[in-house]
């Protein structure tokens, strides 16, 4: 709740992070360059300090909160238009700790693309419980913001690709990490 009060310590740090980042984004605005903006990240898992709080995970409410935030003070107060905001939550695989894909979604107005994190050896998870269909119904181009395999041997960039073009035809683009 601090760091959207004014005057307080975190609120200070969170605004000069902020600034910091916006001067780079208008150097690449000044020059023409279009910037994928992949904020707040994986909020669904709980390894950032954006996605896990020290009572539990962050509420759907904050966490918009801090989204749409950083959105009006990147356009509205610091005049950047070369962003193409990515909401980009981890895939679940399952995994009944993780929050559901779209839980956090800010809204449509917030985000221009959508994707998802995904590692594991090939792609038979991808939406075993439904992620992929939700990110795909939110009506915006979606795509895996990062993709690769859970193990060294496994990544197989052929097999994404084949998997992309005949089980996920909605994916517009790809990450390999």
């Amino acid at each position: 709740d601090d760091l959207f009060t004014e005057g307080t310590e975190a609120h200070k740090r969170w605004i000069a992070d902020l600034d910091r980042m916006a001067a780079g984004l208008k150097e690449l605005q000044d020059a023409g360059v279009v910037v994928l903006w992949r904020p707040l990240h994986e909020m669904n898992g709980d390894w950032f300090w954006w996605s896990y709080g020290e009572n539990g995970r962050i509420s759907q409410e904050k966490y918009k909160k801090l989204w749409k935030h950083m959105f009006d003070y990147f356009t509205k107060d610091r005049g950047l238009h070369n962003l193409l905001w990515v909401y980009s939550p981890n895939a679940t695989l399952g995994n009944s700790g993780i929050k559901p894909t779209i839980y956090y979604y800010p809204g449509s107005e917030y985000v221009d693309i959508v994707g998802m994190d995904y590692y594991w050896d090939d792609l038979t998870k991808v939406n075993e419980d439904g992620s992929y269909d939700a990110l795909v119904s939110l009506n915006k181009p979606v795509g895996f913001a990062e993709v690769g395999a859970q193990s060294r041997s496994g990544s197989d960039n052929l097999m994404i690709i084949k998997a992309i073009n005949t089980k996920f035809p909605q994916m517009t683009f790809a990450v390999h990490w």
